[in-house]
């Protein structure tokens, strides 16, 4: 039995990149970062149903806002074709576990950010970053993975770019896995989540400077650790870093970088 870890390039992003990738998709970000399990070849055209739970904590890139943090439910089916996970739904050409594939998605919840959490009043007056849904076409080949998504819901009209890579090293009853990740936001997803209108300054008085963001990457690496408790329960340890670049000038971005972890539990059925 193998057990995967998706990696996801906004690739939030999502999946990988939005702010909260290791927590899930929603920014508590869709279980698109979560970890999935799949048995070698897959299990028939019955699929494979995964149930858990997952702990995670993310630093923040936001001016004066704390840590994302709290428990999240996990639940996903990985068919031959189908699979839903989390907020998203998609349909892969090839039988799941091939070596090759090409995969359709539309995932919900995608790149939403309360700003109204920061401490910082002038911070709280800003708008909120709403969630948009995100239409997601994937190559994956072994251990790569290149991933384009974009906005669908007239939130934003954005899109991103990213390329993945994966590698699991098997050392029974461990897997240990190490990934890295690339992924470009265009202009209006980067403004989405690190611009300023010039109503929302007027909003803080001035306090807060108009902005208009250009785009964006994020490079971002992952080690993680799973546990075979049994050959249907799984236990999961990752931590990673993720990099941010051309967003220093936002006056509502404190940090170029984030870091996170998470301890999961998944059980397959």
């Amino acid at each position: 039995m193998k057990f995967v870890c998706f990696l996801v390039l906004g690739l939030c992003a999502n999946s990988l990149m939005a702010e909260e990738s290791l927590l899930s998709n929603d920014e508590s970000a869709a279980l698109a970062s979560d970890i999935v399990m799949q048995e070698e070849g897959g299990r028939g055209a019955g699929g494979i149903w995964l149930l858990g739970a997952q702990f995670g904590r993310q630093s923040s890139l936001y001016n004066n806002t704390d840590d994302e943090q709290g428990p999240t439910p996990m639940l996903a089916y990985l068919g031959q074709h189908f699979f839903w996970k989390g907020y998203e739904l998609g349909y892969q050409l090839k039988p799941m576990g091939s070596p090759t594939n090409v995969a359709f998605s539309i995932e919900a919840m995608a790149y939403d950010i309360d700003l109204g959490d920061s401490d910082d009043e002038s911070m709280s007056l800003l708008d909120d970053r709403d969630a948009s849904v995100m239409a997601s076409i994937v190559y994956q080949t072994g251990p790569f993975e290149i991933k384009f998504s974009q906005d669908v819901s007239n939130q934003h009209k954005g899109f991103s770019l990213g390329l993945g890579v994966k590698n699991t090293y098997d050392l029974a009853p461990f897997e240990v896995e190490l990934g890295a990740g690339f992924a470009y936001q265009d202009k209006n997803l980067s403004h989405h989540l690190y611009g300023v209108s010039q109503s929302e300054s007027d909003s803080t008085s001035g306090d807060i400077a108009a902005y208009d963001a250009s785009s964006s990457q994020i490079l971002e690496v992952s080690v993680a650790v799973n546990y075979a408790i049994t050959q249907k329960a799984k236990l999961g340890f990752e931590i990673g870093r993720s990099d941010y670049f051309a967003i220093d000038d936002s006056p509502i971005v404190e940090v170029d970088h984030t870091l996170g972890s998470k301890v999961s539990f998944i059980y397959m059925f």
